[in-house]
């Protein structure tokens, strides 16, 4: 083993020996003296909030420590996956209802979600109104979906501001980038409930679809929630270690890639320019980014493809790279 390799692997492990990783053999000693309560322990002197603290911050952040731990792990786990699976369903065109408008002239119009009226009361309505369909962009998700949402955000915000409330450290907590991201994602979730509640109130207009596009865009970072899963899955904590410890390598990659990426992209374009053909694709150095990058990854869509022989040569290179790359490696 060379010096060089050595010094990676030593590297490596110290990243790994700095991750916290849950253990189920965390004695109350250590326990409390992660709080700086060690003496108090010793000496039996500790007041009642001191003795609960770090049991409640072992329940929460180190899921296998106990009974009770595991079970909180658990609802947090089934709650992340069917808040994401809500999430990502509730955009499903067979599980959404149109939004409907109800007119009578010209000048008056009430925007109506066709799940709020029953048959009978719909019946009703149409002999003084007339239903128009509205944008069919403007759909409404099925009401369960946002019952399944606001349910489990409702435990994402009780766990967060326990887990806030009993932390060793309020700063180390808030830099925290899974806690950065789950305050965004409750914040996110409740921003969208207020303000669409806020725009179904006006009954003059339909709510603006351009404020419903903001709020739905800022709704996405509730997909990041599925890194939360790494607090309580040891082999996902240990995937990110990997890619934190090979960081400075796949940034290596990373720019060899976007390096050869926009060769081979001025290549092929003025590879194409010069053949004079009518039938060229590549009219730009940009739109030859976008072959570059489908090409070198081999997913090829066959979008885009050179017609002259010098551009079917850069092709060819451009092909080879990537697998003359994979194997040296």
């Amino acid at each position: 083993m060379t010096y060089t390799t050595h010094r990676d692997t030593q590297a490596t492990l110290h990243i790994l020996d700095e991750a916290d990783m849950d253990v189920a053999e965390c004695t109350d000693i250590d326990l409390y003296k992660r709080f700086g309560l060690e003496e108090e322990y010793e000496v039996d002197q500790m007041t009642t909030w001191q003795r609960i603290k770090p049991k409640i911050w072992a329940v929460f952040e180190m899921p296998r420590s106990s009974v009770t731990a595991k079970c909180v792990a658990l609802i947090s786990i089934i709650c992340v996956i069917l808040s994401i699976v809500a999430y990502c369903f509730k955009t499903a065109p067979s599980l959404t209802t149109p939004s409907l408008q109800l007119t009578t002239g010209p000048f008056f119009n009430i925007s109506l979600n066709t799940t709020a009226l029953s048959y009978s009361s719909l019946a009703t309505a149409s002999q003084s109104f007339i239903l128009v369909s509205s944008d069919p962009l403007a759909v409404t998700p099925h009401p369960a979906f946002l019952y399944i949402e606001f349910v489990c955000n409702i435990w994402f915000l009780f766990e967060f501001i326990i887990r806030l409330t009993v932390t060793d450290s309020l700063i180390g907590f808030l830099r925290s980038p899974l806690n950065l991201i789950e305050i965004a994602a409750v914040i996110s979730f409740y921003v969208e409930v207020f303000v669409t509640l806020g725009l179904e109130n006006q009954h003059s207009s339909p709510p603006p679809l351009i404020a419903k596009c903001a709020v739905e865009l800022l709704s996405i970072v509730r997909v990041m929630r599925l890194f939360k899963l790494t607090r309580y899955i040891s082999g996902l904590k240990i995937l990110i270690l990997t890619f934190k410890a090979s960081a400075k390598e796949l940034s290596l990659l990373v720019f060899f890639l976007m390096v050869f990426i926009v060769l081979f992209a001025a290549l092929v374009f003025y590879a194409e320019r010069l053949s004079l053909s009518p039938a060229n694709d590549f009219t730009s150095i940009p739109i030859g980014l976008w072959w570059a990058i489908v090409t070198m990854t081999t997913v090829g869509y066959g979008d885009m493809a050179p017609k002259s022989y010098a551009g079917k040569d850069v092709c060819t290179v451009t092909l080879l790279t990537p697998l003359a790359c994979e194997r040296e490696t």
